[in-house]
């Protein structure tokens, strides 16, 4: 384990939120929304909106994404830009990370606009003892880069935070021999974005701000184990045609890539369906929009759901060269209703070393009926 999720909003609209991510809960969630603007040309961000587009008085939304990490050790590095500081005080976590019972760390922005680290937060209100703080204020309308790399520990945690790739805290040495810890465990399962206001006066309230690019990784292993640097998510979807492997039934036609091309999924529509044990479906991806850099992992994150009551596992298969190379963690789809199920590679299973841009270019991807 290593690389546990990355996403970037560009396969998805805000009714199916909640089939990327695990909750989107408060007594406003309608403050989180999908719009255009990402970093790229035609990609999409997640916006946290505040003054002037919510409700006066008290309000909250809180984005939650469960994970099974491997260690304590959080790493979570997305781009952010801020879009409006009006009426931001009170250091109103804007992130936080937690076990199921607690949020652990929170982070904020102060009045000066510079970021401050607490203990003990609750998403969109308030938070408790100062771990950590940067000296430089940001600004709106440009992207930053945070990647954030935190362990919960009662007295050896520690934190590190990375603006543009450059270390904030404690003169760019990062903190250790922290407490982490709000009760519950010393452990960490789920992280969240806030936007909230925790009274009727202002300013006390978090930026506005939109995000995208995100990647969470733990600690374990020799891969994608630290800070990722500065990464770009690309969602690919597939080509129209056939890949070597086209077992599953089509709801209609021969096509097989045309019917889940969607950059949003239509679910019953149009589908590809795996019936009998040992069948195939793999399919063609469009090339990287890049030729330099450093892949860190692939994710196959499908569309599925169980036709019929009962179990059935699925795996996920890369295809090279002509040889089926099956994947050894199944999902278990829900029967009755869709979801995204994630099948993370760490690396080409032709190589066994970690991907580069031609293996990832070279692959088809798709599923098994075990």
């Amino acid at each position: 384990m290593a690389g546990l999720w990355a996403d970037t909003p560009d396969y998805y609209n805000l009714a199916q939120l909640n089939r990327v991510w695990t909750s989107l809960t408060g007594t406003h969630p309608e403050v989180f929304t999908i719009v255009a603007g990402g970093r790229r040309a035609g990609t999409n961000v997640l916006k946290a909106i505040n003054t002037g587009g919510v409700p006066a008085g008290v309000y909250s939304g809180i984005l939650q994404k469960t994970l099974t990490p491997g260690s304590a050790t959080i790493i979570h590095a997305f781009a952010i830009k801020f879009t409006n500081f009006a009426n931001v005080g009170g250091e109103v976590p804007f992130w936080c990370v937690g076990d199921p019972s607690v949020w652990h760390v929170g982070l904020a922005m102060r009045a000066d606009h510079t970021l401050v680290f607490k203990l003990a937060p609750t998403p969109g209100y308030g938070a408790g003892a100062v771990l950590g703080a940067t000296t430089n204020p940001v600004t709106t309308g440009v992207f930053y880069h945070f990647s954030i790399k935190l362990t919960i520990h009662d007295s050896a945690g520690a934190l590190s935070f990375r603006l543009n790739r450059n270390e904030q805290l404690n003169s760019g040495l990062g903190l250790t021999g922290l407490d982490t810890r709000n009760a519950g465990t010393a452990a960490w399962s789920r992280f969240c974005f806030a936007s909230g206001k925790p009274n009727g006066a202002d300013p006390i309230q978090n930026p506005e701000f939109v995000v995208c690019d995100q990647v969470v990784c733990d600690d374990v292993g020799p891969d994608n184990n630290d800070h990722p640097g500065d990464c770009s998510v690309f969602a690919q979807l597939p080509l129209t045609g056939n890949g070597g492997a086209a077992d599953w039934t089509p709801s209609a036609g021969t096509d097989h890539g045309t019917l889940v091309d969607e950059a949003v999924a239509n679910d019953d529509t149009d589908y590809l369906q795996g019936v009998s044990t040992g069948q195939r479906e793999t399919l063609i991806y469009p090339a990287l929009p890049v030729v330099l850099g450093t892949p860190k992992f692939v994710i196959l994150r499908p569309c599925l759901k169980l036709a019929t009551a009962g179990a059935q596992n699925v795996l996920d298969v890369v295809r090279q060269g002509g040889v089926n190379y099956d994947g050894a963690t199944p999902q278990s789809p829900t029967s009755g209703s869709y979801a995204y199920y994630d099948f993370i590679r760490q690396r080409d299973p032709v190589t066994a070393v970690p991907w580069t841009i031609g293996g990832i270019n070279g692959s088809e991807l798709g599923l098994k009926v075990p």
